[in-house]
């Protein structure tokens, strides 16, 4: 190889090239799950960006050798993970995201950030009480928590002056959400 490939490589490959004066951080997590499986996290600094950690989940159930992945992430390095029946229930509120791997053992994302959600995880009848008779207006929405013993969300929303608490319950199967109260407070 001519001298000079080899010293631009060699910059690259140590950062030198692009100004980083050593290598990013690496953080690397396994949580095992009461039903056997195992879901590791694995996170990277991330100095090129606003977020300070990019995290990517995997997961190998008690039957598989292998992890497969299903999501990824900004910081938040402990998740809360709970295992409901045969759904794994994972929220991430700094993302505003419930992934759930349904009974079918399907990944499926609920992303809370805008509402109404993707209008196959709720009923017609749902989205016109979350929204009213506008079912084509987006509203901000947060995800607050997720009770394991239930099934049920609490999310929240704000249109204008006043603030709406839903009540929300993941259906057995994990394919789809019903709202069962709204509560709207001014």
């Amino acid at each position: 190889m001519k001298p000079k490939l080899i010293l631009c490589l060699a910059l690259v490959l140590s950062g030198g090239w692009f100004g980083c004066s050593k290598p990013l951080r690496q953080t690397h997590k396994e949580i095992p799950l009461s039903n056997g499986g195992v879901i590791r996290i694995d996170g990277t600094e991330c100095r090129s960006s606003d977020k300070n950690f990019l995290y990517k989940a995997s997961y190998k159930s008690s039957n598989d050798d292998k992890y497969v992945y299903f999501a990824d992430w900004a910081d938040d390095p402990s998740p809360s993970i709970f295992v409901v029946g045969d759904l794994i229930v994972m929220p991430i509120p700094t993302e505003q995201v419930l992934l759930v791997q349904t009974k079918e053992k399907v990944w499926k994302w609920f992303q809370f950030g805008w509402l109404p959600l993707q209008r196959n995880d709720f009923s017609e009848d749902d989205i016109q009480r979350i929204s009213g008779n506008d079912t084509n207006r987006t509203l901000t929405c947060d995800l607050k928590s997720f009770d394991p013993k239930n099934r049920t969300i609490l999310a929240d929303y704000e249109n204008g002056k006043t603030t709406t608490y839903l009540t929300l319950e993941l259906s057995e199967d994990g394919s789809k959400l019903h709202l069962l109260n709204s509560h709207e407070v001014k």
